[in-house]
């Protein structure tokens, strides 16, 4: 499943970047997470990784004010020691 398994996860992932959803490296992250889930469970588990990153920018659009920084997450990022 290998030879299969990084090309198809490379090509949604420039895809989710082409189409603005994430960083380019960020879509290079995501082709190694989705071989490792393609290769570690099989078509079964890309489809609920493949779900999941289909439907996540959607829902965020839905509501942007829901995000992290909503929460306050941005400033947790900012605090110094």
């Amino acid at each position: 499943m290998l030879p299969l398994a990084f090309p198809l996860a490379l090509v949604i992932a420039l895809l989710a970047w082409r189409a603005g959803s994430i960083t380019l490296p960020g879509a290079f992250a995501a082709a190694c997470v989705g071989t490792s889930v393609l290769l570690g469970a099989g078509w079964s588990g890309g489809a609920v990784l493949l779900a999941f990153f289909v439907s996540s920018p959607i829902v965020s659009r839905l509501n942007p004010n829901r995000g992290a920084e909503a929460l306050g997450a941005k400033e947790i990022g900012r605090a110094t020691c």
